[in-house]
C-alpha cells in the first residue's frame, strides 16, 4: 500500500497532518506492506490565485519561511514507481522540489517570468481567514490551512530532498519551469 500523506504528519503541527496521523499509524501496524509519501507544499496551489492574473498579487497566510514546493507530477511518477519495483517497504520518501522558496521569492520568479510585478501580501491569520471565507471555502479548509501557516510561518518547510530525482530519474520540476508551464493560468 502507498499512501500518500503530509509534510511532516508524524509530528501532527497542522489540521492536516492531525487528520494523516492517525492514518499513518494504523497502516505502519497493520502488517501491511507499506509506503508513505509525504509531500511537501503543492506547486499546483499557486494555479488556485486568480488574483495573479487579475491584480498581480496574491494573499495567503503569513508565512515567511521558505518551502519546497513540489509538482503532483514528480509525486505521481513517485508513487507509480513505489507500486512498479520491490524496495520500498516500510520506508517513508520525504516530497520536494529542487529548491526552497518563500512566498515573497516565489512572487519574484513570477514576476520575472511573466515580466510583470507580482507581489505576496502576507496577511495575518485573522484577515487571511475573512479573506478565504469571503471566496466561499468551507470554514474547515479555511482553518485547516490557517493552522498550516501557523505551523511552518518560522520554518519547518525548508528541506529540500533528492526523493524524486532518486526514485524517477528525473530532477523534480522547479518553481520556474511550473511558471512557465501554466503561464496561462497567470497570464
Amino acid at each position: 500500500m502507498v499512501k500518500l500523506s503530509d509534510w511532516r504528519a508524524d509530528e501532527g503541527l497542522s489540521p492536516i497532518a492531525r487528520l494523516h496521523q492517525p492514518v499513518e499509524q494504523a497502516l505502519v501496524t497493520s502488517g501491511l506492506s507499506w509506503t508513505i509519501l509525504p509531500p511537501d507544499f503543492y506547486l499546483q496551489n499557486y494555479l488556485c490565485q486568480p488574483s495573479i492574473r487579475e491584480a498581480g498579487e496574491f494573499s495567503l497566510p503569513l508565512i515567511t519561511a521558505p518551502m519546497s514546493f513540489v509538482d503532483v507530477g514528480d509525486i505521481a511518477r513517485v508513487a507509480a514507481r513505489v507500486l512498479a519495483t520491490d524496495g520500498h517497504h516500510g520506508r517513508v520518501y520525504d516530497l520536494t522540489g529542487p529548491k526552497a522558496l518563500t512566498y515573497a521569492g516565489a512572487a519574484e520568479e513570477q514576476s520575472d517570468v511573466l515580466g510583470r510585478p507580482v507581489r505576496y501580501v502576507g496577511l495575518q491569520d485573522d484577515e487571511a481567514r475573512a479573506a478565504m471565507l469571503s471566496r466561499g471555502m468551507p470554514e474547515f479548509h479555511v482553518d485547516a490551512l490557517t493552522g498550516v501557516a501557523r505551523a511552518y510561518r518560522d520554518g519547518g518547510a525548508e528541506t529540500v530532498t533528492s526523493t524524486v530525482a532518486d526514485l524517477t530519474g528525473r530532477a523534480p520540476l522547479g518553481f520556474t519551469d511550473f511558471l512557465r508551464r501554466n503561464r496561462n493560468s497567470f497570464e
